[in-house]
């Protein structure tokens, strides 16, 4: 961020409310407190006010603020700059290719939606040359197993970014399936679960190798076959028939 002397007001009044929130350690006793409202209104405020610091969002708007962004202190600019570069990322992706390294660095940041955002934000570059996001594999394998729901988006970005690394060839979806199919255990039945089967039918339908496909079949073989129902039955079903061949990719709306 701009030092001090440089800060605008804008700049001011967001530092001093994390500030402020940092300070307040749980149990402390504060006279004349927020109410919920006002801490809700103060939290709108103060993201309305980094949003208009980058300006309006724009297909051409310039990249070097919200890269940079990635780096600063502020929480609030972060994310508002990965919220920003993932609606970017499919118009401005060869753009964005040339700083995958700013982008992998982004997902140390400690706040989850961050790098949620920047997951997606390499899941949607790396679509045509996986190689090129490959450095981001310890980092959204991390996220993957976050724990606590605040995790949850961190969890599915992380599990998209897998099968679109995985799907790209045999060799990758080998390396990658321990981690899909951990996932697919752990987080069975979670409110993300469904969206990671579809992601699932997309891995079991890419250029993935014959020992993957068949754990993936495997993997879901109980739930599509057996006496579940709503959506764990049929879109374990949509998964197991791409996996063998015998149906297209699922409908993102069916089995709602």
């Amino acid at each position: 961020m701009s030092d001090e002397t440089n800060r605008t007001p804008e700049e001011d009044a967001i530092i001093a409310a994390e500030e402020a929130a940092a300070e307040e350690a749980p149990g402390d006793v504060i006279e004349d407190a927020p109410t919920v409202s006002d801490t809700a209104a103060n939290a709108a405020a103060a993201a309305a006010a980094v949003a208009e610091g980058f300006g309006e969002e724009s297909e051409d708007a310039d990249l070097t603020p919200l890269l940079e962004a990635l780096s600063e202190a502020s929480r609030l600019r972060r994310q508002e700059a990965a919220r920003r570069l993932s609606l970017l990322a499919e118009h401005r992706k060869d753009e964005l290719a040339g700083s995958v390294d700013v982008l992998v660095d982004a997902l140390e940041r400690p706040e989850a939606q961050t790098r949620w955002q920047i997951l997606d934000a390499l899941r949607i570059v790396g679509a045509d040359d996986p190689e090129l996001v490959a450095d981001a594999f310890e980092a959204a394998e991390n996220a993957l197993f976050e724990e606590g729901p605040r995790s949850a988006f961190a969890r599915l970005a992380a599990f998209r970014y897998f099968v679109m690394l995985g799907k790209s060839s045999p060799e990758r979806s080998d390396e990658v399936w321990p981690l899909l199919d951990e996932a697919a255990q752990v987080y069975h039945g979670q409110p993300e679960y469904r969206e990671m089967l579809v992601a699932l039918a997309d891995f079991a339908g890419g250029s993935i190798s014959d020992t993957s496909r068949k754990a993936v079949a495997d993997r879901v073989r109980f739930d599509a076959q057996g006496k579940t129902g709503g959506f764990l039955k049929s879109y374990s079903a949509q998964v197991l028939a791409v996996a063998e061949g015998t149906e297209d990719e699922p409908n993102e709306s069916e089995g709602a």
